[in-house]
């Protein structure tokens, strides 16, 4: 799942309001066990948001984006709970 706040002013509020609708669908209704989150290591409100939220970081990969070049992206995840 990919997203974009479509303004800067309410978008943190809007943004955790949604990951928590769609972490919590994810666990209750198609009983997955763990979440994954990929972003940017430069986003910073991505990062934020994901820490906000509960998620814990994982792995910092890098890899090449679309035009071939190399990319440095973080992985943050969620279990669900017991």
């Amino acid at each position: 799942m990919g997203v974009r706040a479509a303004t800067k002013v309410s978008a943190p509020r809007y943004m955790h309001a949604a990951l928590a609708q769609v972490t919590a669908f994810a666990f209750s209704r198609l009983q997955l066990t763990r979440l994954d989150c990929y972003t940017a290591a430069s986003n910073t409100p991505s990062l934020n948001l994901l820490t906000s939220s509960g998620f814990t970081h994982r792995e910092t990969i890098t890899e090449d984006n679309l035009a071939g070049e190399p990319t440095t992206m973080v992985i943050y995840a969620q279990d669900r709970p017991l």
